[in-house]
C-alpha cells in the first residue's frame, strides 16, 4: 500500500468515527448481548452508567473511544459478561475499579494503557476463569504476585510496559494453558525460570527491555523442554544477556521470529542456525558475534527482515 493510499484510508476512517454521546435508546435492545464501541470519538464524555443497565451483555468493548471522567461503578452489575474490554481511554481512576472483581464470569479482561498505579491489585487473584489478562501500558510497579501463577486455564498474559520489579517465580510453570507471555519493558531482573520450558502450549514469549543479566545459553537450555515443540515468538532483545549461543538454539524448530539484538551475546554462530527454516524475521544486531556467517544460512528460505549490524 502507498503512503497515498494510506493516507486516503486513513482519513476516511477519522471521518467515520462515531462521536458525542450514547443515547439511552441503547436500553430497548433487551436482547443485546454484543456490544462493541471501539475506536469511535466520545471524547469528553463519560462511560454512560446506564449501560450497567444492559443485563444480557456478555461481550462488551470500550476501547480507544476517548471516554474520560470516572468509570461508573454500574457496569460491574452486568454479570453475564465473558468480555470486558475498556483499554486506551482517558479514565480519572488512578487505581482498577474494585467492581471488576466481581465480574467472576469474565474469561477476556484488556485494560491496558489506562495510566492505572500501584501494585497489581489482590482483588483479581479470584477471576480463575481468565484466559486473557491484559494489563499492559500502565504504571504498576510492584513484584509479579504469586497469586497470577496459579491462574491454570489462563492463555494470554500481557504485562508488558509496566515498572514491575523483581524476580520471576518459577511458579510461573503452573501457567500450564499458556499460550503468549508480554512482559517486556518492566525492571524485572534475576533469571528466567527452567520452569518456563515445561509450558507446552506456549507459542510466544517476550521478555525484552528488561535486566536478565544471564547467560543466552543457560536460557535456550532450560527452554529447550516442550516449549521447544510450539514456540513462535521469542523476543529476548535489550536483556543485558551474554555468553555465547550453543546449538541448543536449533531445537527450536518452529520459530518464526527471533530478537536477540542489543545484548553482549559473543562468539560464533552455531551451525544449528539453519535448522530454524521457519524464521521470517532475526534480529541479532548490536551484539558482539565473531567469524562468519554460516553457509546454511541460506537455507532460511522464509526470511524476510535479517538484521546482523
Amino acid at each position: 500500500m502507498s503512503q497515498e493510499q494510506y493516507d486516503a484510508e486513513f482519513e476516511a476512517y477519522w471521518r467515520s468515527r462515531f462521536g458525542g454521546k450514547l443515547n439511552p435508546s441503547l436500553l430497548d435492545l433487551k436482547h443485546l448481548n454484543y456490544l462493541d464501541l471501539s475506536f469511535n470519538n466520545f471524547s469528553a464524555s463519560p462511560i454512560p452508567s446506564f449501560l450497567g443497565s444492559m443485563k444480557s451483555l456478555t461481550s462488551l468493548n470500550l476501547s480507544n473511544a476517548g471516554f474520560v471522567g470516572v468509570i461508573p461503578h454500574q457496569l460491574g452489575n452486568l454479570s453475564n459478561l465473558l468480555y470486558l474490554d475498556i483499554s486506551g481511554n482517558q479514565f480519572e481512576n488512578t487505581l482498577i475499579p474494585s467492581w471488576i472483581f466481581g465480574l467472576r464470569n469474565l474469561v477476556s479482561l484488556y485494560l491496558s494503557e489506562n495510566y492505572f498505579q500501584g501494585p497489581i491489585p489482590v482483588g483479581l487473584q479470584n477471576m480463575t476463569s481468565l484466559r486473557h489478562l491484559d494489563l499492559s501500558r500502565n504504571n504498576f510497579n510492584s513484584s509479579i504476585p504469586n497469586w497470577l501463577y496459579s491462574f491454570s486455564r489462563l492463555e494470554f498474559l500481557n504485562l508488558g510496559s509496566n515498572n514491575l520489579q523483581g524476580t520471576i517465580s518459577s511458579a510461573i510453570g503452573n501457567l500450564t494453558s499458556a499460550i503468549s507471555i508480554d512482559l517486556s519493558y518492566n525492571q524485572l531482573g534475576g533469571k528466567l525460570p527452567r520452569s518456563l520450558g515445561n509450558l507446552c502450549n506456549l507459542r510466544e514469549i517476550i521478555v525484552s527491555y528488561n535486566k536478565w543479566s544471564q547467560e543466552i545459553s543457560e536460557i535456550l537450555e532450560s527452554l529447550s523442554g516442550c516449549v521447544s515443540n510450539r514456540l513462535e515468538i521469542l523476543d529476548l532483545s535489550y536483556s543485558q544477556l551474554h555468553g555465547h549461543l550453543m546449538d541448543e538454539l536449533g531445537v527450536f524448530k518452529n520459530l518464526v521470529k527471533l530478537y536477540f539484538q542489543s545484548n553482549s551475546i559473543s562468539g560464533p554462530i552455531p551451525v544449528s542456525f539453519g535448522n530454524l527454516s521457519s524464521l521470517t524475521n532475526l534480529d541479532f544486531s548490536n551484539n558482539q558475534f565473531s567469524g562468519t556467517l554460516p553457509q546454511n544460512l541460506g537455507q532460511l528460505k522464509n526470511l524476510v527482515e535479517l538484521s546482523f549490524s
